[in-house]
């Protein structure tokens, strides 16, 4: 099963292996609350300095934030080893945004679940019902 959750809520035994998806490691966290840190998986330092500088909206960030992970390799191959490891055991991909607002691991988690992704060379295009769901998680 694949899950998401903001880093700041506490670890729980559901919660399997636990997986930064950030570019920077979240200030006040102990090493002991993940598992794995993937900078691969986060969006980039520039993209993120855009939506939080209220330069572009929301889709436009979750836009981005896919078409940059469809054109990295190494991103691709994690995403790859992660949804096979989630069809086993419990992954949990975890950011600093508080649970409820819109985020790329709500995104990650949606195209590692999209079977069409891993048939086709492109991206699943993102629809206003992703940011319902994405805004109800």
């Amino acid at each position: 099963m694949l899950k998401t959750k903001s880093i700041y809520k506490p670890k729980e035994y559901g919660d399997g292996t636990r997986i930064l998806i950030s570019r920077l490691y979240p200030r006040g966290t102990k090493k002991e609350k993940i598992d794995q840190w993937y900078k691969d998986l986060a969006p980039s330092k520039e993209l993120i300095k855009k939506y939080k500088g209220n330069e572009i909206t929301v889709r436009k960030f979750l836009s981005s934030y896919k078409s940059e992970i469809s054109r990295n390799p190494s991103s691709l191959e994690l995403i790859k080893k992660i949804r096979k490891y989630s069809k086993r055991e419990n992954v949990t991909l975890l950011c600093f945004e508080p649970d409820g607002e819109p985020c790329h691991r709500h995104v990650l988690r949606e195209i590692m679940k999209n079977e069409k992704f891993f048939h086709s060379s492109a991206m699943p295009e993102f629809t206003d019902s992703h940011l319902t769901k994405i805004n109800s998680v």
